[in-house]
């Protein structure tokens, strides 16, 4: 089940999110959590500051949304609490799953606003990566994609 922030406001940029999240976990059944960067073993949606790739005269806006799926793996260890937690290995391949499904997205252009707030154009996604372990053995791991939409305003 995904769990959304409760301070969410419905505007064009949670929409998107909301959108994005659903779109991820319909298409891969792995579920995607907003605001839990501080959980170990959790594919976390992260949103950062989207940016105005140009705008129309009619105050149409061509914006890029950035994004990531960031999780933080719990040291490997043969006694684990939680046995059932996946290891880095199994999160770098969920990783891998949510890549396919989002290049996919490309494609089928199939992301549409609930409230239209925004028209889905093109996104761009980078191949997952590991930024290396922490002190405690904890692997880093990061999808970055950007999401390019139309809102008028």
């Amino acid at each position: 089940r995904l769990r959304r922030h409760s301070s969410m406001v419905q505007t064009g940029t949670s929409d998107l999110q909301d959108r994005l999240m659903d779109y991820i976990q319909d298409q891969t059944g792995l579920p995607i959590y907003a605001d839990q960067l501080n959980e170990d073993n959790v594919l976390n949606f992260t949103v950062d500051p989207p940016s105005l790739d140009w705008e129309e005269m009619d105050r149409t806006q061509h914006l890029i949304y950035n994004y990531s799926i960031q999780a933080r793996s719990v040291q490997e260890q043969p006694n684990m609490l939680n046995a059932d937690a996946p290891t880095a290995e199994q999160l770098f391949k969920n990783m891998f799953r949510i890549r396919d499904a989002l290049l996919q997205l490309s494609f089928t252009r199939a992301l549409f606003s609930q409230n239209g707030s925004f028209q889905f154009e093109t996104i761009e996604v980078q191949a997952p990566h590991d930024a290396g372990q922490d002190f405690t053995g904890a692997r880093n791991l990061t999808l970055s994609f950007a999401v390019h939409v139309t809102e008028r305003h």
